[in-house]
């Protein structure tokens, strides 16, 4: 049996007893228990309270964000509400204005009729009166005239589509000389632009517009006429000025193509445009030197013996010159033809156009342009070629050559 070896001591004693480190290490270890315990309750009692926090504030949140959640749900409906209201509203509104609309849409032909009914039952009760006042030998002006507010384009070309287009048209000044003539073509279809050849003048010639009152470098179409085509009076104003007749050529042209004399009679559809030229001529400074009445085309002279009835319409076309004082000499054409066969009463027309001749009211005769055939006109035998627009313009220049008239002279 082996013992166990006995320690000895270095000191040359008897061994120490040595210390019980159970004891110590007993005491170690209830001391940090007990720290322990107390950290571990702190720990829990943090934690439970941190809890409490932390459940707390989350209970308020959720109840918070449920409340916006209620607010938010509860602003929407209201906001879709408001929207559906003023949709509403606005289609209501939509609809009201809509049939306001409509009322006034169809009201307004009424209403616009009757502003223009008395805008002309005015100006015509007015003129109605220069008239009857004339008759009674009491001397009338242009300045009589009164100039009604539906005096405009389509007032006074009745759909006729008389060219008054002035984009590229070189303005001039209306300014006149004691030479200078003022020439009126007014009547139909070859008096108006419907040549063949457009015409642009080499002299001083100018277009006054009727619709605008104001003077233009003349060429073809001219302004104020129907048609699209060449004029003869074009080249007749410069044929007069070449001639040495005048030094300025003022041509204020008003035929309408395809017209008749009852039109431009009294009551008739054109005859406004005779005085609304007469007015604004005035307003420029101007007044007509010289009329050219070139129209029978368009009438048949059916059942008109001796051309009685068309004789009295074209004077009262002179007259209606004549009652506001414009004495200048009136032409009048004997014209007749147009297409390859005569007009059957076509004899009427023309004895009415020369009995309307009386020297003692300045009422000439013009040149017989029946005369003008075939070779100067177009395919329809109607309206001028090119060499028919220089012979029409050259007869009525031989005319107003022969015409021993007084010098025209500027308003």
């Amino acid at each position: 049996m082996q013992t166990k070896p006995r320690l000895v001591s270095t000191s040359g004693g008897d061994d120490p007893k040595p210390p019980t480190p159970r004891r110590f290490l007993s005491f170690r270890t209830f001391l940090a228990t007990i720290v322990l315990v107390v950290i571990t309750g702190l720990g829990l009692a943090a934690w439970q309270a941190e809890r409490y926090v932390s459940s707390t504030l989350r209970s308020l949140y959720d109840k918070q964000r449920s409340e916006q959640q209620a607010y938010a749900q509860a602003l929407g409906q209201a906001v879709a509400e408001m929207r559906s209201e003023q949709q509403a509203y606005a289609q209501a509104l939509g609809q009201a204005l809509g049939e306001m609309r409509n009322d006034w849409q169809r009201s307004w032909p009424a209403i616009e009729g009757a502003l223009k009914d008395i805008d002309a039952s005015s100006t015509s009760f007015r003129n109605n009166i220069a008239a009857a006042v004339s008759q009674l030998g009491i001397r009338h002006t242009p300045k009589d005239i009164e100039i009604a507010s539906l005096d405009d384009y389509d007032e006074l070309d009745q759909n006729w589509k008389s060219f008054h287009d002035v984009s590229g048209r070189n303005r001039t000044s209306c300014d006149v000389t004691r030479n200078t003539a003022v020439i009126v073509p007014l009547g139909q279809s070859n008096a108006a632009n419907y040549g063949v050849a457009p015409y642009t003048p080499e002299r001083d010639v100018v277009n006054f517009d009727v619709y605008d009152g104001n003077c233009y470098r003349a060429r073809d179409p001219l302004l104020g006429a129907s048609g699209t085509g060449g004029n003869f009076a074009t080249p007749l104003g410069d044929m007069l000025i070449q001639r040495g007749l005048y030094d300025r050529v003022i041509i204020a042209p008003i035929a309408m193509g395809g017209s008749t004399v009852e039109q431009w009679a009294d009551e008739g559809r054109f005859n406004r445009r005779i005085l609304v030229l007469i007015r604004r001529l005035f307003d420029a400074g101007l007044a007509p030197t010289h009329i050219l009445w070139h129209q029978g085309e368009g009438n048949r002279g059916e059942g008109d013996s001796h051309g009685r009835q068309y004789r009295k319409n074209l004077l009262e076309v002179i007259s209606t010159f004549r009652r506001y004082g414009i004495s200048a000499p009136f032409f009048v054409a004997l014209a007749t033809r147009c297409g390859i066969y005569p007009r059957p009463n076509g004899e009427n027309i023309r004895e009415g156009q020369r009995t309307a001749v009386n020297p003692l009211m300045n009422v000439f005769l013009g040149p017989d342009t029946d005369q003008l055939g075939d070779e100067y006109r177009d395919s329809e035998h109607c309206h001028f070629n090119a060499a028919g627009l220089q012979r029409h313009a050259a007869v009525w220049a031989n005319v107003l050559e022969a015409w021993s008239g007084p010098k025209p002279v500027g308003q």
